[in-house]
């Protein structure tokens, strides 16, 4: 009764962070000062949940796995519903992209940005962004090729169509104009580590080893383990080899976190610096158990992670300064948005260089190995889904995240490297596909405004000639006003941000977003009133820049790294000898058709036999089936007319006896032997 009515008075008040139930007695029990067997008495503080849940108290749904994109901007669907822009309302996403993005790579980043911070860059977009799920029933918006197509059709047949699947939105919505189509979010809305742990409790226990407070590692203790099943890690075939499976992929809290080996790199950083924490805890706290350690670091990885992505990560990409926090903002709403999610990831996808260096710790570049001559530095092309990382070493990790912190990235333009445009990893049928076009196609079917309306959106003037766009590009914006024909109301997002000299919007757009999430999260580091760290922890957190993670993690010191890792200036250790261009390095392995009946003929043969005889042999069972019905109908004719036969005689004897009984009664009356 007591725990009833204890439970009745705050159950309100109640939230489940842990992803366990916390029963009605255990609650009463630590109100009323019991100690349970087994209780974490070292968690003293709310602890946060994977999936992203009771962040917000009013709207307890609020950036949670499978929550919905919040939109900026009215939808722009040709039926204001769902319908995606296509041709001819909208250029022809190919052509647009080759409009756009065509250039040559070699330009350096204006503000010497680094290429650890563009991958940095990726991993955090997998934080708080899962927009890959393909949509069910499955809907497409096909990349028709133009003839000729020196990449795509060489040959010049014209009926080259690449494949684009929509993907996965909220199943209530796109039934009307006034409840447009709205994507899902397939990962937690917030900067909460979910890269590092996953989005849910299951997934991160399978991260676990549950000794220690540590993450499980594979042999050597500083690579995770290959993926077995238990986690959804995506694997898809390597578009270099066409080898596939489990080998080299790794079990890590993105699903995508083995998209390319540099991603992966940046992912076990963060799994290396939680086993690092993990041993400090563990040796200053030995009667702490495992669960105690493992939040406990837990919560202090999230942390840093927040910290560096705000006031680091964040003004290195952007040149601006983020404004002091100055509070938790309850009824503010930081959702991602889908302008957000496209402009992102061009805005990025601008900055990826055609490789990356590989160094140790004392600035000597590692060349990589080929079948003709070494090359200076890993090609991207030749590094999606690669298989080539089984049985990695600690060595090729660090070597991979020194290049990158040492090497520039490129030019913050509208150039995107052929390792993208032309020779990102491919779906279904291609090996390979155009990461510019396809994000084209992706803004259609998110439904984006166009660039104008977003530019009023965030404050800015917009377009009224074209000559204004680009400057430094006139021949450039010519071809995409024409595509446009000439209308600038007509320009669309994506490519209107990424033509702009300065990136005004994409950077409004980016900033907009990272702000809302600060404001708007109640476990944000800096927000006292959430008991997770007193003022002082909170200014050492502060003080705990990417630099002290990779000297913690890589087998590099901490004076060998520059400052700020994600930006090299002049004095900094380690330059990088020249500005990467696709000539020093290995070619990309050209694009393939994959036949799905190539050794699978005599398979498909026979099935294709089976399936034409099956008719057959179905008319042949139905006509034997019909000549036994037959003849058992004559059978059941023939028994009947026997049986009617037999019932007639019997039938006729009756009545001869009956007469006959008759007769010998009258002939008795009358001869008055018998009396009436």
């Amino acid at each position: 009764k007591v725990s009833e009515r204890i439970w009745g008075k705050y159950s309100s008040r109640i939230r489940f962070y842990s992803g366990n139930t916390l029963s009605m007695h255990c609650f009463a029990a630590h109100h009323m000062g019991l100690s349970l067997p087994g209780a974490q008495k070292n968690i003293t503080w709310e602890v946060q949940r994977y999936d992203g849940w009771y962040n917000n108290l009013q709207h307890h749904s609020r950036g949670s796995v499978g929550s919905r994109l919040l939109r900026l901007l009215p939808a722009n669907y040709a039926d204001g519903v769902y319908q995606a822009l296509q041709e001819p309302h909208v250029p022809n996403a190919r052509q647009l992209s080759n409009a756009v993005a065509r250039g040559p790579s070699g330009l350096p980043s204006k503000r010497n940005t680094t290429v650890l911070a563009v991958f940095f860059g990726f991993h955090v977009l997998s934080d708080i962004l899962g927009t890959e799920k393909p949509g069910c029933p499955a809907e497409f918006l096909n990349i028709h090729i133009p003839e000729g197509d020196s990449v795509f059709d060489p040959a010049g047949t014209g009926d080259i169509v690449l494949p684009f699947q929509r993907i996965h939105w909220a199943m209530e919505t796109g039934q009307s104009p006034n409840s447009p189509r709205e994507q899902t979010n397939e990962v937690t809305g917030w900067l909460d580590g979910s890269s590092i742990y996953g989005p849910s409790h299951s997934w991160s226990d399978a991260l676990r080893n549950f000794s220690n407070g540590q993450l499980a590692s594979g042999p050597g203790g500083q690579i995770p383990r290959e993926t077995d099943g238990k986690v959804p890690m995506w694997k898809a075939l390597d578009p270099s080899t066409g080898q596939g499976g489990s080998h080299g992929i790794y079990d890590l809290g993105n699903a995508w976190g083995n998209e390319n080996r540099f991603l992966q790199a940046v992912s076990i950083a963060w799994f290396r610096y939680h086993n690092y924490l993990a041993v400090e805890l563990a040796k200053d706290h030995p009667s702490w158990s495992d669960e105690d350690i493992f939040q406990h670091t837990r919560k202090r990885v999230i942390a840093t992670f927040q910290r560096i992505v705000l006031y680091e990560w964040l003004p290195a990409l952007l040149g601006t300064p983020v404004q002091t926090y100055t509070g938790y903002q309850q009824h503010l709403d930081p959702s991602p948005s889908p302008e957000f999610v496209a402009a992102a990831r061009i805005f990025l996808a601008s900055m990826v260089p055609p490789g990356v260096y590989r160094r140790d710790s004392s600035c000597h570049l590692q060349n990589v190995s080929s079948s003709s001559d070494p090359f200076p530095a890993v090609r991207l092309c030749n590094s999606y889904w690669s298989r080539e990382s089984t049985g990695m070493q600690q060595e090729d990790v660090d070597d991979l995240l020194l290049g990158m912190s040492s090497q520039i990235a490129e030019q913050e333009d509208n150039i995107v490297v052929e390792d993208l445009q032309d020779y990102w990893y491919g779906p279904l049928k291609y090996s390979r596909t155009d990461y510019v076009a396809s994000w084209l196609q992706r803004s259609r079917d998110l439904g984006l405004p166009t660039y104008n309306q977003a530019r009023e959106r965030f404050g800015l003037e917009p377009l009224q000639d074209w000559t204004n766009l680009a400057p430094h590009s006139q021949q450039k914006v010519l071809e995409v006003a024409a595509l446009y024909a000439n209308n600038t109301d007509r320009l669309e997002l994506l490519p209107g941000g990424m033509l702009e000299g300065d990136s005004l919007l994409f950077s409004a757009i980016i900033l907009d977003q990272f702000v809302r999430l600060r404001d708007g999260d109640r476990f944000w580091f800096e927000n006292t009133k959430n008991g997770l760290f007193t003022a002082e922890e909170v200014k050492e957190i502060h003080n705990t820049t990417f630099r002290d993670v990779l000297a913690a993690v890589t087998y590099s010191q901490w004076a060998e790294l520059q400052s700020n890792v994600f930006v090299w200036s002049t004095g900094d250790p380690c330059p990088q000898p020249q500005q990467l261009t696709t000539q020093f390095l290995a070619n990309c392995t050209p694009m393939t058709v994959l036949d799905y009946f190539e050794g699978s003929g005599a398979g498909f043969g026979i099935i294709i036999v089976v399936l034409c005889c099956l008719p057959l042999v179905s008319l042949f069972v139905a006509w034997i089936i019909a000549v036994l019905r037959e003849r058992d109908f004559k059978k059941l004719q023939k028994k009947k007319a026997s049986v009617r036969r037999e019932v007639t005689g019997e039938a006729v004897h009756g009545e001869v006896a009956f007469l006959i009984l008759c007769w010998c009664l009258v002939m008795l009356l009358k001869s008055g032997h018998i009396t009436k």
